[in-house]
């Protein structure tokens, strides 16, 4: 068998069953939700490109990028900053918090609540904010937060995702 013929067939059979590792080390490589981000990956390394509700009067863009990035932006900044919050709240879905955060962080830049994004012309960006609903085994709302999202103005730049239980 040839080396392309066995990379093919190592490829079907992962498109077809997936990657022969726990979900656990998926979850803890970045990957799902997101790529991952290595010691040496760049800080501009995408690691997933979210779709964007346009800000009225603000740019057009149709995306927002979480990059790998540093301590003050990206994912090494939520993972680093607020991972530990996304954990606590992860604990009533039963998964892991990227894939909390990850479905956060995409229902936020997609449907915002009214009013939102707004723009901070001090720090150039706008931020996104939505409600985050935690139900019990019969769908009543127990608890509300709100996830907020913050998007660089100037290239789209995913900088930080957290939440609050101040709706405001």
């Amino acid at each position: 068998m040839t080396t392309r013929l066995r990379v093919l067939l190592v490829a079907l059979f992962v498109c077809l069953v997936g990657p022969l590792v726990p979900s656990s080390a998926l979850a803890q490589s970045g990957a799902p939700p997101w790529a991952a981000c290595g010691r040496t990956d760049p800080e501009s390394k995408p690691v997933k490109t979210y779709p964007v509700q346009p800000p009225v009067s603000g740019p057009s863009r149709t995306y927002a990028v979480l990059m790998c990035g540093n301590r003050a932006f990206g994912q090494r900044h939520i993972a680093n900053e607020h991972g530990k919050q996304w954990s606590d709240l992860a604990v009533y879905t039963g998964g892991p918090w990227q894939g909390l955060a990850d479905f956060a962080i995409r229902q936020t830049l997609t449907i915002p609540q009214p009013g939102y994004p707004r723009f901070n012309p001090e720090r150039n960006t706008w931020t996104y904010k939505s409600p985050l609903q935690i139900k019990d085994q019969e769908g009543q709302v127990r608890v509300t937060y709100w996830v907020v999202v913050g998007v660089a103005a100037q290239d789209g730049k995913l900088l930080t995702s957290f939440y609050s239980r101040d709706p405001r």
